[in-house]
């Protein structure tokens, strides 16, 4: 079995505590051919500095293809957590995969939460838009802010 997290977007990048913020994740199956006479259940998750803050059951069936392609958006609600800078990473785990080093990414831009009410620092504004990318598959080895 082999997943590839292929792209995780966060938006926005800037938000204040009791915002809701947006995660899409794509990932896919790059697996053995000879073993998906079973099925494989695991989740696909939304860490925030390490915390879980978005889960989802995945369920891999018999008969998956090769490239099979998954996308997931994830919503999580930030009301109740500390302000400051979040570190955030999507992860599809399997204990049995051949490559588990590419079973996550994480978004080199922190997310930054300020208290409801505050100004952004120099002048920004909320919002924005960064995305990491898996750069085997797709090229680019930088996250990249909308």
């Amino acid at each position: 079995m082999n997943i590839i997290v292929r792209e995780v977007r966060v938006s926005p990048i800037r938000a204040h505590v009791g915002d809701v913020i947006r995660i899409d994740m794509r990932w896919m199956y790059w697996g053995d051919m000879q073993n998906l006479y079973h099925y494989e259940q695991t989740n696909a998750e939304i860490r925030a500095n390490g915390k879980v803050v978005a889960s989802v059951p995945f369920t891999y069936k018999f008969g998956a293809r090769l490239g099979d392609e998954y996308h997931h958006t994830f919503f999580w609600n930030t009301k109740g957590a500390a302000p400051g800078d979040y570190r955030i990473r999507g992860e599809v785990f399997l204990w049995l995969d051949t490559s588990p080093y590419d079973n996550f990414l994480e978004v080199k831009r922190r997310l930054v939460l300020l208290p409801p009410g505050a100004e952004f620092p120099g002048g920004q504004e909320g919002g924005g838009t960064a995305i990491a990318r898996n750069p085997y598959w797709d090229g680019s080895l930088d996250d990249i802010e909308e």
